[in-house]
């Protein structure tokens, strides 16, 4: 999203649900990437707001020993390849997929399961 202040409020709040999920014993933190490309944007501006603040977060979750992992959700990542595109931007191991099944609708569900596997944390 363009407003750089609503993100940096989504930034702490993930933040802090990793930190809750570090004293709950939880290993994983799902996040989403967004209903939509704002109005206005590209996909490829919107991944350059959306790294950077994922990987704070990511950051965060490795020094409290909690993965993050983005969730596919058929919203703003509709397809394994622009999944993948940012999990391979984040380049963290403590970064990965919550691969959502039911929300692989584009092409064929199965060659899009097959390609987000190697990068699954969890999934649902």
């Amino acid at each position: 999203m363009p407003d750089a202040e609503a993100r940096r409020r989504d930034v702490e709040m993930v933040k802090s649900w990793i930190e809750a999920a570090a004293a709950l014993g939880a290993t994983v933190v799902r996040i989403f990437a967004g209903l939509r490309v704002p109005e206005g944007g590209s996909f490829e501006r919107t991944l350059e707001w959306m790294v950077p603040d994922i990987r704070a977060c990511v950051e965060h979750g490795r020094r409290h020993g909690v993965i993050v992992g983005l969730q596919n959700h058929n919203d703003f990542l509709k397809t394994a390849d622009e999944t993948i595109r940012v999990v391979e931007a984040v380049n963290s191991e403590w970064f990965g997929v919550i691969l959502d099944i039911g929300s692989l609708r584009q092409g064929d569900p199965y060659a899009e399961i097959e390609k987000l596997v190697p990068y699954a944390v969890t999934c649902s």
